[in-house]
């Protein structure tokens, strides 16, 4: 996941320091003065976090954005949908009884099913690589909108702006940066403690086999491995089907100390992602914002 601009923990230092014991921000305090020009970061999260923190953002800026309809707030979401993100920020806004804001989503930023267009116009990764030669098929692609198309979104009327990917502030000329997503593998990693008792012939070598005999069984392409972590040893299942890494998850869980695990083994199942960025002109990518009421994107 992409890291967030260097000043986002301030940011949302000085948003928590604002809300009241309610959890609600006043309007014409000091930091809901500060969105008129503020950008919340949400891309680094995992989608469930990132959709708790949009409740507790609808919640907490309801009173401002009704007192003060020419806030102009920034909102990304990086692996989380806009829609969803607009949808779930929308409702804590009509709960609060603040159902005539109006948000905008940024459209065009998934041009995953245009790859081959890309490639038939000759765009190239970083380096001078041909999407072709990145060696595993993309997961996902997203293009930056330019600051002009949410400007034009907030001129509309809108208060906040909810995309995907920060906006484009700096690039080549005539080039927008696309980046393409590639899932290398899935993984799953526990305390090895949980397991060292009842596993049956375990190896005690970094990076080696636990078990052959149980690693073989349950299926080529899934490794079940020791490894390192900063002086604790974990227990790691990987591989490149995520299906069959959610399988052995299951079965190996059998084998866990009873009571050593808090929640289930397949519930850690994450994808390992490789980012890479793919230069394309600016002219064959279109995007516009989606501006609706909050009632409406609650019900959407």
């Amino acid at each position: 996941m992409p890291d967030p601009p260097p000043d986002a923990d301030a940011t949302w230092l000085r948003l928590f320091l604002g809300m009241a014991a309610d959890g609600v921000v006043a309007p014409r305090s000091l930091i809901a003065s500060e969105l008129g020009d503020l950008t919340l970061e949400l891309s680094a999260d995992r989608p469930a976090v990132a959709l708790s923190k949009l409740r507790t953002l609808g919640r907490a800026l309801g009173p401002t954005l009704y007192v003060q309809p020419d806030t102009q707030l920034r909102l990304v979401t990086g692996e989380l949908s806009p829609a969803q993100a607009a949808r779930e920020f929308c409702r804590a806004q009509v709960a609060g009884g603040n159902d005539g804001v109006r948000i905008g989503v940024v459209r065009g930023e998934g041009v995953l099913d245009r790859l081959e267009e890309f490639l038939a116009a000759g765009c190239d990764l970083d380096g001078e690589r041909s999407l072709r030669d990145a060696g595993r098929q993309p997961a996902a692609a997203w293009a930056q909108a330019g600051a002009g198309v949410v400007d034009a979104a907030f001129g509309a009327g809108a208060s906040v702006v909810v995309s995907r990917r920060p906006v484009r502030t700096s690039h080549e000329p005539g080039t927008t940066p696309v980046e393409v997503v590639f899932v290398t593998e899935h993984r799953v990693q526990a305390p090895w403690s949980a397991f060292e008792a009842l596993w049956p012939r375990a190896s005690t070598g970094q990076g080696e086999a636990v078990d052959a005999e149980l690693a073989a069984s349950i299926g080529l392409g899934v490794r079940v491995e020791l490894i390192d972590t900063g002086g604790e040893r974990q227990l790691c299942v990987a591989g490149v089907s995520e299906p069959g890494v959610r399988a052995a998850a299951r079965r190996i869980e059998l084998l866990a100390t009873p009571g050593a695990l808090s929640a289930p083994l397949e519930s850690g199942v994450a994808p390992v992602i490789r980012r890479e960025r793919l230069r394309t002109p600016t002219s064959l990518l279109e995007f516009f914002v989606d501006t609706r009421g909050a009632a409406e994107w609650a019900e959407a």
